[in-house]
């Protein structure tokens, strides 16, 4: 059997209504409380939405990590209302696709991630690096559903070495 760099898939199960979880991705006020520090939504005639407004298929979005320098940017190609968001990443190289899948009292939250170009850099860094990074943000967000915590760190610092 060999191993499909191609893709990949997190799933985490999540105790909060459907339509908070998707909204949690929907909007600027929404996704730089658990996921970003900045993030800009421009719809498709170049207007940039407001915090609280919903992004559309169409849009385009820039993203930036507390800590990072790196801005994502992508494009919203598929929106299905408490089901299902499509989106562009890593320089429109990749589909991210979210699925929401309702279990009564938990919501299944599937995130692949396709399309991924196979050279050594791209496996290294779009396919393990974007594995660690949403698994970690599923489990951020999911904390902060049902718990109200966040477990990212929103300083910017240098990490120190153990033996200093």
């Amino acid at each position: 059997m060999s191993y499909d760099w191609t893709k990949f898939e997190c799933h985490i199960f999540i105790k909060a209504p459907i339509e908070k979880i998707f909204n949690a991705w929907m909007s600027e006020r929404e996704i730089t409380t658990w996921y970003l520090e900045k993030t800009k939504l421009t719809d498709s005639t170049g207007r940039q939405r407001s915090p609280e407004e919903h992004c559309e298929v169409g849009d385009t979005y820039e993203w930036k990590w507390h800590g990072w320098d790196y801005l994502e940017k992508g494009k919203i190609i598929v929106i299905e209302k408490n089901k299902r968001i499509v989106f562009t990443f890593s320089h429109d190289s990749v589909n991210v696709e979210l699925k929401f899948i309702d279990h009564g009292e938990e919501v299944q939250c599937v995130l692949t991630q396709t399309d991924i170009p196979t050279d050594e850099k791209n496996m290294v860094n779009v396919h393990m690096g974007c594995n660690l990074g949403w698994s970690f943000w599923m489990v951020n967000l999911k904390a902060w559903l049902e718990y109200g915590i966040l477990l990212n760190d929103k300083k910017i610092r240098k990490p120190h070495a153990i033996n200093q």
